[in-house]
């Protein structure tokens, strides 16, 4: 088992140089040979056999295997737009956040919202939950909820008339179009003093008359 000489390197055959450090392959062979392709046949007598030269490969005669290699598009370059950091957001996306957004203009109306909590599982499955404000103001002429006092002064102050009988809120332009479109047997303007409002049975167009003529609105 020799050993080059000049690089320590093992191979097989005679000699005291690797087919790489060979000076009689190196001088008697082309260059467009390697040396690493030419192995040595041993014999008998103690003489040095001729060197068997063994074909390299081909490039073609891989069928073209190595394409992918010398393909400048093999390896993409990078680049921060690439990066993970500008994929959308499944989560944030604005298909899963449509259920939240409208369930808490939903719940807002009507509740004082403390805390809302809108989760999604690897499945997919969503939920969301909500805490509200049990301390909630309602409406008494239209029976609405409001999360809070403010919000009830606030519908009372933008709509000061309140029929009962129908409960509904007004705003006073739209006083006349109710006293004609809907049937009153009194007076439905809150705080009303006379008789229309404190008695009741009138005929139809009475009460009609009397909020033009005695509220002055007109709808």
């Amino acid at each position: 088992m020799p050993f080059c000489t000049t690089c320590g390197s093992y191979f097989d055959g005679r000699g005291s140089h690797c087919a790489l450090h060979n000076p009689y392959l190196q001088t008697h062979y082309a260059d467009t040979s390697s040396p690493i392709n030419i192995s040595y046949r041993t014999g008998t007598g103690g003489r040095y056999a001729t060197p068997i030269r063994r074909k390299a490969k081909l490039y073609d005669d891989y069928d073209g295997m190595l394409d992918t290699y010398n393909d400048r598009n093999a390896v993409a370059r990078y680049s921060p737009r690439n990066s993970l950091a500008s994929l959308p957001d499944p989560i944030t996306s604005p298909s899963h956040l449509r259920p939240l957004a409208t369930t808490f203009a939903h719940l807002t109306t009507h509740h004082a919202i403390t805390s809302l909590t809108y989760s999604v599982s690897p499945t997919g499955t969503r939920s969301i939950t909500a805490t509200a404000n049990p301390d909630r103001e309602q409406c008494s002429t239209c029976r609405q909820w409001f999360p809070d006092r403010r919000r009830l002064e606030l519908h009372q102050w933008e709509f000061p008339v309140g029929c009962e009988m129908h409960s509904v809120c007004l705003r006073e332009e739209d006083i006349g179009w109710h006293a004609v479109s809907e049937r009153h047997e009194r007076c439905f303007v809150r705080g009303c003093g006379s008789i229309y409002r404190r008695e009741g049975a009138w005929k139809r167009g009475v009460v009609e008359g009397h909020v033009r003529g005695r509220h002055g609105v007109y709808g």
